[in-house]
C-alpha cells in the first residue's frame, strides 16, 4: 500500500492559546495549520520514513514529537461457518478489502462446518476442507494442489519443516503430508472403538501429541511410530505442550500433566466441572491457562496448584508475563502469575474469539464483524477493520492467522501455538 496514517494526542497549552500542528516528513513540510490530531500520507514510495509533528501557537513552536514509518503489508484470514464454511483472505491496510474467498464444504452438504484452522508457509496457505487438503496462493486464492481423502481434517492443521500434520474425524487417524510433493509420508491409526473423538495435534522435540478417545498419544514425527500413550478415565480434549510436559483435560473433569518423554503422570487437578471438547489448554512461562464454560483457571505448571481464577474466556494471548483474555465482552491484560488486572479495553468483543499477539499489537474479532486492534502495552483501541466483502460476505469466527510483512502470527487456539 502507498499510504500511511498517523495520529497524536491533543496538546493542551497552559495559557489556553490557540494551537495548530505542522507535519514534517523527512525535510519536507507536508501540512501546516492543522487543528485535527491525525494526518494521512499518500503516494509513499519508500520503505521507511522519519518525521515529526510540531505544535505551534501564535508566538512560535511549543514542542515537537518525532515519528517513524515503515512499509506494511498484512493479510488476515477469517472464516464463516454460517455461510457454507467459507474462508476469506483480507487485506488489513487502512482501507481493508477482501482479496479472495472460497467454500470449504461440498455443495448441498450439511455435515461439515469447514472450521479447520489453516497454516502458512511462504506464499502458501494450507486449508482443510471437506474430504480434502488444499494448498492455496495467499495472493490470489488459486490452488497449488488439492489432495483428496476419505475423511476431513479436524480442528487445526500443524506445519513443521515441510510437513503438514493433521487428524481426521472419520476415519480417526493422524496423517503426515509432504507439503512439497503433496504425498502422504505416514499414517498412524489408534485401534479403538468406532465413533470416538479425536483432537488436533501439537508438536515438540520431534514428537506429535494428540488425544483420541480416552487417551493422549505421543508419535514420532519422522516415522509415525507410537512412543507412548496415557489413558484417562473419559474422553480427552485438546492438548498443549511446553516440550517437557503435555497438559490436557479429560471429560472426567481433571486437568492432567504428563511427562512428554515418557507419558508418566506428574500431577492432575480436579476442575469439578464438565469440559467441552473444544476448550483450550495453553501453557506459557510455566503457567497453565485452562478455558472452561464457567471460568478460566491458571495453575502452576510444576505442581498443579491454582494461582488464580477469572471469568470464562476463549484461548488466551501471551506477551512476556502478561496474559490477554476476552471476557465480559472486553479484552483484559492480566499478570500471568497473580491474575492482577493491568488494563481493560475494547467493547462488544466476542468472548470466545482468538487473540493474536503480533509484537506490540493485539488483534481479535468483534461481534459486529469488525477486526479489532489494540495496543498490547496500554489497551488503547487502534483503528478497527470492517470485514464485509462482496455480497455482504463477512467472517464470524477468528481463524487465528495474521501475516504482517511476510511474518506469520497465530492465535493460541492454533496447533502452531499450543
Amino acid at each position: 500500500n502507498d499510504y500511511a496514517q498517523i495520529s497524536w494526542l491533543k496538546y493542551v497549552p497552559k495559557t489556553g492559546d490557540s494551537i495548530s500542528y505542522t507535519v514534517v516528513l523527512g525535510t519536507d513540510t507536508v501540512a501546516k495549520g492543522l487543528s485535527a490530531t491525525s494526518y494521512q500520507f499518500n503516494n509513499l514510495t519508500g520503505n521507511a520514513y522519519s518525521g515529526k509533528v510540531i505544535v505551534k501557537n501564535a508566538k512560535g513552536v511549543l514542542t515537537s514529537n518525532a515519528f517513524n514509518l515503515s512499509a506494511f503489508s498484512g493479510n488476515y484470514f477469517g472464516a464463516n461457518t454460517a455461510v457454507g464454511g467459507t474462508f476469506m483472505d483480507f487485506n488489513i491496510g487502512l482501507n481493508a478489502s477482501m482479496i479472495w474467498a472460497f467454500y470449504a464444504i461440498n455443495q448441498n452438504s450439511s455435515n461439515y462446518q469447514g472450521f479447520t484452522t489453516p497454516v502458512i508457509s511462504g506464499d502458501t496457505i494450507f486449508v482443510g476442507t471437506q474430504y480434502a487438503l488444499k494448498a492455496k496462493s495467499i495472493q490470489n486464492g488459486n490452488d497449488f494442489w488439492n489432495m483428496s481423502f476419505n475423511g476431513s481434517p479436524y480442528y487445526s492443521l500443524l506445519y513443521h519443516s515441510g510437513t503438514i500434520y493433521t487428524t481426521f474425524n472419520y476415519p480417526q487417524e493422524l496423517v503426515a503430508i509432504n507439503s512439497q510433493t503433496h504425498t502422504v509420508k505416514w499414517t498412524y491409526s489408534p485401534v479403538l472403538p468406532n465413533n470416538y473423538t479425536i483432537t488436533d495435534p501439537v508438536f515438540a522435540n520431534n514428537t506429535i501429541f494428540f488425544g483420541c478417545y480416552f487417551s493422549i498419544y505421543a508419535v514420532d514425527a519422522t516415522t509415525g511410530q507410537k512412543k507412548w500413550s496415557f489413558d484417562a478415565q473419559r474422553a480427552t480434549c485438546r492438548p498443549t505442550t511446553d516440550g517437557s510436559y503435555v497438559y490436557f483435560t479429560s471429560q472426567d473433569q481433571y486437568l492432567y500433566c504428563v511427562n512428554a518423554q515418557t507419558g508418566t503422570l506428574k500431577w492432575k487437578y480436579n476442575l469439578n466441572t464438565f469440559v467441552d471438547y473444544w476448550r483450550f489448554t495453553n501453557v506459557h512461562n510455566g503457567v497453565v491457562i485452562q478455558s472452561l464454560g464457567s471460568k478460566t483457571v491458571a495453575l502452576n505448571g510444576s505442581n498443579g496448584a491454582v494461582l488464580w481464577q477469572t471469568a470464562a474466556a476463549g484461548a488466551p494471548g501471551f506477551k512476556g508475563d502478561t496474559v490477554f483474555l476476552i471476557y465480559n465482552n472486553k479484552i483484559n491484560a492480566l499478570n500471568l502469575n497473580s491474575g492482577a488486572q493491568i488494563w481493560q479495553g475494547g467493547t462488544s468483543l466476542n468472548n470466545y474469539n482468538d487473540i493474536i499477539v503480533a509484537d506490540d499489537k493485539l488483534y481479535t474479532g468483534r461481534n459486529n464483524s469488525y477486526f479489532s486492534r489494540f495496543d498490547a502495552n496500554t489497551g488503547a483501541t487502534l483503528m478497527p477493520i470492517s470485514t464485509y466483502g462482496p455480497n455482504d460476505l463477512e467472517f464470524f469466527e477468528v481463524s487465528s492467522i495474521l501475516r504482517i510483512n511476510n511474518k506469520t502470527f497465530y492465535g493460541n487456539s492454533s496447533s502452531m501455538n499450543r
